[in-house]
């Protein structure tokens, strides 16, 4: 990919979207396609390789529907015959080199302008504070200095300015999509062609590419067996945690008991949050978070409730909780 300053060639999205807290597909991609798809990242396995979202499903015995988010398939309330197929979440913030490869071809068929496309990478990844570091003895051999991926220039250069993102833009053909996979395992966060035919996004804190295009090209991209991926509606409420309704009535059932009696416990498959209520000097709460995993891992965490409004008490305790019981596959 080569660096433009030609930020204003991303002038047409960002009064295409959504605002971002809406969680509706098109707070990452235009509005204004004829057709939407969602594509699933994979989840990384222990060995190396890659462990689809069907595949998490079928050990869980939760039917993945269009719309469901991961892990909404990966907390069955019972406990499934034998271990789960993935010892971590999906990966966020940036599609598969092997996903992105996959894509290219139909991206590049559904446009009159496939040489020419715009990449937008989010200037927040630290690449320029990189530093290597090696464990062992004293003669394990050094690594070679890490060479940030965007050159000085660019970092002081101008920026796409989007609602809720700020990126660098680069140019090149639809295959560069995969130009910084091999460097820093990354994908560009938006890219779309110079016609407009389509626009693809992976924010940086989600485990789904959305793509906007022609009925053609989706139909395209679910018909793509490399690929897992799912029709989306623009509109519709897609990337806002949750879980299944068993979980999120558990949780309700426990910050009733942390407004009681100061503590809960919540039990997955995948282990246990226990949280409890400190009263600080200052009038606040703080919520404290200890999680355990099956595999032996363990964790803290907390936040601070700053509200004598009960109803708005709940809802944080709420959020912080679900966000605490959900992440369990995540740590």
């Amino acid at each position: 990919m080569r660096w433009s300053s030609d930020v204003w060639r991303a002038d047409w999205i960002g009064p295409r979207l959504a605002p971002f807290d809406s969680g509706e597909v098109t707070s990452v991609v235009p509005d204004g396609f004829e057709s939407y798809a969602r594509i699933l990242h994979p989840c990384p396995d222990t060995d190396g390789g890659t462990v689809r979202w069907s595949r998490v499903a079928q050990w869980s015995g939760i039917p993945l529907r269009p719309g469901m988010q991961f892990t909404e398939i990966a907390f069955p309330e019972h406990t499934p015959d034998g271990p789960v197929p993935c010892d971590h979440g999906p990966v966020e913030g940036t599609l598969p080199r092997g996903d992105a490869a996959a894509l290219t071809a139909p991206l590049a068929a559904h446009t009159s302008t496939p040489g020419t496309c715009w990449f937008c990478v989010w200037d927040g990844f630290g690449w320029d504070n990189w530093v290597p570091l090696t464990f062992g003895d004293g003669d394990a051999p050094a690594l070679p200095p890490f060479r940030d991926p965007v050159p000085s220039e660019v970092r002081d250069g101008p920026r796409v300015r989007l609602p809720h993102r700020d990126y660098f833009l680069y140019g090149g053909p639809a295959s560069d999509v995969v130009a910084l996979a091999d460097a820093v395992d990354q994908t560009p966060n938006l890219w779309w062609p110079e016609d407009r035919a389509w626009c693809a996004g992976t924010d940086i804190d989600l485990p789904v590419t959305y793509l906007g295009g022609s009925a053609d090209l989706i139909a395209a991209v679910l018909a793509d067996d490399r690929i897992e991926a799912q029709p989306a509606r623009p509109h519709e409420e897609d990337h806002h945690l949750r879980g299944p309704a068993w979980l999120a009535d558990r949780i309700d059932e426990a910050v009733s008991e942390l407004l009681l009696d100061g503590r809960t416990r919540v039990d997955t498959v995948h282990g246990s949050t226990h949280a409890h209520l400190e009263n600080r000097p200052d009038g606040a709460q703080r919520l404290a978070v200890r999680y355990s995993r099956g595999n032996g891992s363990a964790g803290i965490g907390g936040t601070f409730v700053r509200t004598t409004d009960d109803e708005e008490r709940r809802r944080q305790i709420h959020h912080q909780l679900t966000f605490s019981v959900l992440g369990l596959i995540h740590f």
